[in-house]
């Protein structure tokens, strides 16, 4: 399973949108104006940048068993529909 390549970005027209380059379509859209609305968008947007850097991360841990990696690895594999 793959994703719409990043970056992603928040546009606002009435409600938030999440989109990518120009030529993909929007990648979600949230409901509402307010400001969880519009910290939800923030957060669904950065996706690509957070599961990025969090794969980045569980290389430089060296240890199988360490919780932190376990734990990382668990939202990754939840990230890719994995879990």
């Amino acid at each position: 399973m793959s994703h719409t390549p990043g970056p992603w970005h928040v546009n606002c027209d009435g409600y938030f949108r999440i989109v990518g380059d120009a030529e993909y379509a929007p990648i979600a859209r949230i409901n509402g104006i307010g400001p969880a609305s519009q910290a939800n968008a923030h957060l669904i947007a950065a996706s690509p940048d957070l599961l990025e850097a969090l794969e980045e991360f569980v290389d430089t841990l060296g240890f199988a068993d360490d919780p932190v990696r376990i734990k990382a690895l668990a939202a990754i594999a939840k990230a890719r529909g994995e879990a």
